[in-house]
């Protein structure tokens, strides 16, 4: 060592080298050692961010599905059959093929509050269906994506709410499409929500209260719409072409309008939003109307259209035509081009915004110079001179591929065709009263005393056959008394051989006679026609419950005699059949016997066949209050000019009501009885389970579930 150090000593600057070499191997080893410790320092920040950015995403995402489980739980607990109130809710949304947003949650209710660090952005959309028997399972997609400090996370599951087939206890004025004939109707007044599942469907001179939902074409012939005032929402949706006319009804005055086809229009429209996947036409005067339109094709406004003070918004994929309108105030944004017939007669506008050309109707370009003059032309002298156009460099549509998609989705989910399970009353009949009484009005024992006076009374109080009546003794009015009091009861309509038309037929009677038809009690009285029977209501004749006669007529007992029921259903009377169906102006729950002093007036009948070739006519000036369930079935009420009163439902392959200048009074059975659990609808699905399975469990049989949403997975 001493020999070394002298060498060194003896080489100038060696040293001072060797410590130059030992200091940077030192200060390179300091250096990678805080390298080493910095970036170790900011990986365990960078995986810390990411760790909490993952958490929270993680979190949030299983908030999401509690979210949605407590409306799950919510709207089965409810024992509705349908999303109702929930129509607005996330889960409602969902399950109408929307897609939710952050902004659809309440992220507090979630547990995340305004003051977290984290930023997270939530998207619910649907992801596909299964069908598993009878039930569908939808699935949608839950991306929550969170970001923390600068790192971003996105966590995704996959959940399934199961639903059962479409409800249709609720669905009580519906075409169910299994006859090929269009359906034909006008009424005074509609209650409830119709369906018509058929291909096309015409409605005239018909007050309308709620939702119209239509599989095919929707033909209105004159309506009259009352938003809101029985129902908390109602829209018109249908699938193919909505051809809307101006005779009868001057406005459509619903919340919304959705069309899968071509929308055409000779009617004011007040609608806050209109959606049209095909083409919209409009042939009259809008008025102030301040409607928004998203149309996926083109917009025409025609020739001879004074759309005067227009306060519309337009979002127009295809083109706009404008011909001969007057001063709109209504905005257009247009992705295609605008096209005005010519130089003359195309009217002015406050505000278009294009994307496309500006277009004669030849195909020529207008090129708008400055004051409204056309470049290269001379400027007109008239009112014309004031058409205003902005050509927009870029076009932004507000119509976009989200929007169209949540429409077609809503369009689909409301007017698809459902299944109508076989309430099979006639082989239950047949299996639990094989040895029942044959009725005969023609020779049974007459009461002619009592609260009838002096007018002939039969009276059924079990389970029976009856046959039409051949002649009736005397020559008072015939009534048909049916004591429902102590128990359901069912009687089988025998034509006994009497046919109409050449076809097996049943009426109460084979001479035309104006027999009352009343119930007494709250069980239900269930009139079974065979499946290769047709039948018949004769001219005056009145089916119902003894209550709602009395409570419309004003009369009770032998004074009730006298009076012609049907003149109590006709139009001067709609307001008192109004006052007792609905509760409230804006409440629509219907046949509140809460109401009535004694809760005595009933809608206790029901009218049930499974033929698929059978008739059911109804003549003029009757009345028939109750539920017909035929979804095969043909009905036809077209007794020229004459009216008819009806209260109830129908569930029908198709039918006819034509000239009708009575009341229709369409509406869902209600819980008229604490017998069968307490929901309005309870009663019909007992009434199926019994005829399908034997069994007084009202869940036993398979068709009947619990709840529109059957499970959550």
């Amino acid at each position: 060592m001493k020999r070394l150090l002298e060498k060194l000593q003896s080489r100038n600057g060696s040293v001072l080298f060797l410590v130059v070499v030992v200091m940077s191997l030192l200060i390179i080893a300091a250096s990678a050692t805080y390298y080493v410790v910095s970036n170790q320092s900011s990986s365990v920040t960078v995986r810390y961010n990411s760790e909490q950015s993952y958490q929270t995403a993680r979190s949030m995402s299983g908030a999401v599905s509690q979210y949605i489980n407590g409306y799950l739980n919510a709207i089965k607990a409810s024992g509705e059959k349908s999303i109702g109130k929930y129509s607005n809710t996330v889960v409602g949304k969902m399950l109408k093929g929307e897609t939710v947003t952050t902004k659809d949650l309440d992220l507090k209710a979630m547990g995340l509050s305004e003051n977290d660090d984290a930023t997270v952005n939530i998207t619910i959309k649907p992801s596909g269906t299964k069908v598993e028997g009878d039930n569908t399972v939808n699935f949608y997609e839950i991306e929550v994506s969170s970001q923390y400090n600068g790192e971003t996370t996105k966590v995704t599951q996959i959940i399934a709410i199961e639903t059962g087939p479409a409800e249709y206890f609720t669905r009580f004025l519906t075409s169910t499409g299994n006859r090929s004939e269009d359906v034909i109707v006008s009424a005074e007044q509609i209650l409830s929500g119709a369906y018509f599942e058929n291909d096309f469907t015409r409605l005239s001179s018909a007050h309308m209260n709620d939702s119209v939902y239509v599989t095919g074409t929707f033909d209105d012939d004159g309506i009259i719409y009352h938003r809101s005032l029985y129902s908390s929402r109602t829209e018109i949706v249908v699938n193919e072409n909505f051809y809307c006319k101006g005779a009868g009804g001057s406005v459509v005055d619903v919340d919304e309008v959705y069309v899968g086809g071509n929308l055409l229009c000779a009617k004011q429209i007040l609608a806050d939003n209109v959606y049209v996947l095909g083409d919209y036409t409009c042939n009259m005067s809008q008025g102030a109307s301040s409607s928004t339109f998203y149309i996926d094709g083109d917009c025409y406004l025609n020739s001879g259209t004074t759309n005067d003070s227009v306060f519309q918004t337009f979002y127009i994929n295809g083109d706009l035509y404008l011909n001969n309108i007057s001063e709109s105030h209504g905005k257009f944004y247009v992705k295609g081009n605008v096209i005005i017939p010519g130089k003359t007669g195309h009217g002015t506008t406050k505000g278009i915004e294009c994307g496309g050309k500006f277009l004669y109707a030849d195909g020529t370009e207008v090129n708008p110079g400055d004051g409204g003059s056309f470049a290269g032309e001379p400027a007109p002298t008239n009112w014309y001179s004031n058409f205003k156009f902005t050509h927009a460099d870029k076009f932004i549509s507000l119509f976009n591929k989200e929007k169209v998609a949540d429409v077609v989705n809503h369009i689909s989910n409301n007017t698809s065709k459902n299944k109508y399970a076989e309430w099979d009353a006639e082989g239950y009949f047949t299996k639990t009263f094989p040895g029942a009484p044959t009725i005969d009005p023609s020779n049974a024992a007459y009461k002619t005393n009592g609260e009838y006076g002096d007018d002939f009374l039969i009276e059924i109080d079990k389970s029976c056959r009856l046959i039409p009546a051949k002649e009736w003794k005397g020559w008072g009015r015939h009534n048909i008394e049916i004591d429902a009091t102590e128990k359901d009861i069912y009687i089988y309509l025998d034509s006994n051989g009497f046919k109409a038309d050449e076809r097996k037929c049943f009426k109460f009677s084979e001479v035309n006679s104006a027999v009352n038809v009343v119930v007494k009690g709250t069980h239900s009285v269930i009139f079974i026609l065979p499946a290769d029977t047709d039948f018949r209501l004769d001219s005056a004749q009145f089916v119902g419950h003894i209550g709602l006669a009395e409570y419309m007529t004003g009369k009770t007992g032998n004074d009730l005699r006298n009076v012609t029921v049907r003149d109590s259903f006709k139009p001067g009377n709609v307001d008192k059949i109004r006052s007792l169906l609905i509760k409230g102006e804006n409440d629509a729950e219907i046949l509140d016997r809460s109401k009535l002093s004694d809760n005595q007036t009933h809608n206790n009948i029901f009218l049930v066949t499974k033929g698929t070739s059978n008739r059911i006519s109804v003549g003029s000036e009757s009345t028939l209050c109750g539920y017909i369930y035929a979804p095969s079935t043909v009905m036809n009420c077209d007794d020229a000019g004459q009216t008819i009163g009806f209260v109830g439902g129908l569930i029908m392959g198709s039918y006819t009501y034509k000239n009708m200048n009575a009341t229709l009074a369409f509406t869902t059975p209600y819980d008229y009885d604490s017998n069968y659990g307490g929901k309005k609808t309870d009663i019909v699905k007992q009434l199926m389970s019994i005829s399908v399975s034997g069994s007084p469990d009202p869940g036993s049989a398979k068709e009947f579930k619990d709840s529109y949403v059957v499970g959550y997975k």
